[in-house]
């Protein structure tokens, strides 16, 4: 099917193959930290994969050492390493608290 990233509680998004996560969020104006610019080197974009784990590209080892082992294990990614190639769902999680506008 058509590439899809679905934001749990925010909506949905058709992309083009290997659009990353993270390019989805930006085109429908999530907010999604990513502080390194989406160079794989900080972690602020992570995000929780709730369910099309395999519609993404597979963790190359930059995004494994950013992540830690804990993480992947539990479905975590980062949204600017993460291709997407199906229909993918996921949350982004709030570490730090939500701040205002």
């Amino acid at each position: 099917g058509i590439p899809t990233v679905v934001f749990v509680d925010q909506g949905e998004v058709e992309v083009d193959a290997g659009t990353t996560v993270l390019e989805a969020a930006r085109a429908m104006g999530i907010e999604l930290d990513h502080f390194c610019g989406g160079c794989c080197s900080c972690g602020t974009c992570r995000v929780e994969v709730r369910a099309g784990e395999s519609s993404l590209s597979r963790p190359q080892p930059d995004e494994s050492l950013v992540l830690g082992p804990n993480a992947l294990d539990a479905g975590d990614r980062l949204a600017c390493q993460a291709g997407v190639h199906g229909r993918v769902e996921v949350s982004i999680p709030r570490y730090f608290g939500v701040r205002g506008d």
